[in-house]
């Protein structure tokens, strides 16, 4: 007879087995002028409205993010904040995704510490597609990611650069 302990243990999900899902957006379309400090443009009504087309596809689609990080630039903030509205998430704001981009960083902190969900990374160009790429292993958007553009990867296995598997872009 099998200890009743044992059978516990044999029922909680190990997340370090569980597929990684990351939905990696390029900001909506911002305002274009007006502004002195370029990291306070915020979304243009066509952008927010993009963006609401967007995150309405990746639920009808199936993906339900557990968490959002956003790069602390306003018009990336409120993309995020779009999404976050939407799946009911709070957004955390990650410096490595802003101008200071880290990929290092982004790997190790957050994708590894989160292996088993699904996230949502809410950046800029060109570092966004740049990323995306380098995970892949092959230039999966060649053309980069246009604006409120997402890209979804997931990794089986370890989260390491070039195990991604691209299943999928979603842009308008």
């Amino acid at each position: 007879m099998v200890p009743l302990l044992h059978l516990f243990l044999f029922f909680i999900p190990d997340r370090r087995h569980m597929s990684t899902t990351l939905i990696a957006i390029r900001h909506a379309k911002p305002l274009s002028e007006g502004f002195a400090d370029e990291r306070l443009r915020p979304l243009h009504k066509e952008g927010i409205s993009t963006q609401e087309m967007i995150v309405q596809r990746l639920a009808e689609k199936g993906y339900m993010p557990e968490k959002i990080f956003s790069s602390p630039i306003l018009r990336a903030v409120q993309t995020a904040a779009i999404i976050a509205k939407h799946f009911s998430l709070e957004v955390e704001e990650e410096e490595a995704l802003g101008y200071n981009f880290n990929q290092s960083i982004l790997l190790a902190n957050l994708l590894q510490a989160n292996q088993g969900k699904t996230l949502v990374f809410v950046g800029h160009a060109p570092h966004l597609a740049e990323f995306v790429n380098d995970l892949t292993g092959y230039p999966a958007l060649m053309h980069g990611l246009s604006k409120s553009e997402a890209a979804i990867l997931r990794f089986d296995q370890e989260i390491e650069l070039g195990k991604a598997i691209f299943l999928d872009n979603l842009k308008l």
